[in-house]
């Protein structure tokens, strides 16, 4: 029993470990494989904030 707890204590530390090292480099890897797609994500984030109104507060603030 004790093998086997160490044995499956051994297997999910290395899960964690190779995880770890994956979770760093994809969203950057997926911003270079699909330029297209990061463009249309920022754009649609851009017009989110455009209908609540935060940066139009802001420009407008600025000209006044």
């Amino acid at each position: 029993m004790r093998c086997e707890k160490e044995y499956i204590w051994k297997l999910w530390n290395e899960s964690r470990s190779y995880k770890k090292k994956v979770d760093i480099f994809p969203s950057f890897l997926w911003i270079l494989r699909h330029p297209l797609m990061t463009l249309r994500l920022l754009h649609f984030a851009f017009k989110v904030i455009l209908s609540y109104g935060i940066i139009e507060d802001e420009f407008w603030r600025k000209q006044v």
